[in-house]
């Protein structure tokens, strides 16, 4: 497991979603702290160490968010796939990594059903913060999750 003894410990666990949705395509960006990634995915894969840069993290990562995040477009359940991930760049006292999801519906998406669950088995003070945009129009809507929420929040275009 990757950790910086050089930072102090973060004492908040959050992860924040951008998601796009533009005709039947949902491109979903969620950007999270990495030493909170790197315990999550180890307990979650029952190793011991696995590092967010390793070739396994993509996949295993890919299966835990299909697990935690329940999403349907009209009714009909998407499951992701992991386009790209990587370190994020912007200067932060802490390590960010960062995961571009790619999820297709069969039609044009008028409304979504979202439940986002990343980490809280983990953290019991973990929060999701969503932010959704429709294209074309730049509709957004902003989404809180925390632990305890069991119902999906609906979004309608």
């Amino acid at each position: 497991m990757h950790v910086d003894a050089t930072r102090p410990p973060h004492d908040v666990h959050l992860t924040y979603s951008r998601v796009e949705v533009n005709g039947s395509r949902i491109r979903w960006r969620v950007r999270l702290f990495r030493d909170d990634l790197e315990k999550s995915m180890s307990s979650y894969a029952h190793r011991p160490a696995l590092s967010a840069s390793s070739p396994a993290a993509d996949s295993l990562f890919g299966a835990y968010f299909n697990d935690r995040v329940r999403l349907a477009a009209g009714g009909t359940p998407l499951k992701g796939t992991i386009l790209e991930s990587g370190r994020d760049p912007e200067p932060t006292d802490q390590e960010m990594w960062w995961y571009l999801i790619d999820l297709g519906a069969n039609a044009p998406i008028r409304s979504l059903t979202i439940q986002v669950a990343l980490f809280f088995e983990y953290f019991a003070d973990q929060r999701n913060i969503v932010s959704v945009t429709k294209e074309p129009g730049g509709l957004r809507r902003s989404l809180y999750f925390a632990p305890g929420d069991t119902a999906g929040k609906a979004v309608v275009f």
